[in-house]
């Protein structure tokens, strides 16, 4: 990907699905857009309230702010804020 951003092209279409099928990725994924940045990630904004409603809860039911391992540093989150 590097090398055609020094280019300045897109990538070929045939290169992004040999990258799809290498990592696994969904179908449905935009792997254009991934490659786009500096990492293989794309944000997408979640402009659903009720989805992100459903998000909320789900951070407020999986986090679990009081247990301790030994890779955390500093004090743990209290909660988390979904933000748009």
């Amino acid at each position: 990907p590097q090398l055609f951003k020094e280019w300045d092209r897109a990538m070929p279409h045939w290169l992004l699905d040999t990258l799809k099928a290498l990592y696994r990725l969904p179908a449905d994924w935009d792997v254009a857009s991934m490659v786009a940045g500096e990492r293989l990630l794309a944000k997408t904004p979640v402009l659903d309230s009720a989805l992100m409603a459903l998000f909320t809860q789900l951070l407020s039911a999986t986090a679990m702010p009081s247990v301790r391992t030994r890779d955390r540093r500093g004090s743990a989150p209290r909660g988390y804020i979904p933000v748009r």
